[in-house]
């Protein structure tokens, strides 16, 4: 099975303009944009969805309920 490479900055356009607004979140290029960067649209979709996530977004009441639930999980029966 091969591995996904790692892109480095100066590859194309697209992926300078990523990395740069990685930057200007105050992030350091982590390895997993590296390789989300092989496809500058999923990179630049896994920036969207982290900018939505980390703007200080309340969970729902029934969706911060729901986080719980592996922890009543025992070998895949429920335990509630």
């Amino acid at each position: 099975m091969g591995r996904v490479p790692y892109v480095k900055a100066g590859t194309s356009a697209a992926v300078d303009a990523l990395y740069k607004e990685i930057a200007g979140m105050g992030r350091p290029v982590l390895n997993l944009y590296r390789v989300l960067a092989n496809q500058p649209p999923a990179l630049a979709a896994f920036l969207e969805m982290s900018r939505y996530a980390g703007e200080g977004r309340a969970l729902t009441p029934a969706c911060a309920s729901s986080r719980s639930w592996p922890l009543r999980m025992s070998w895949g029966r429920r335990t509630r």
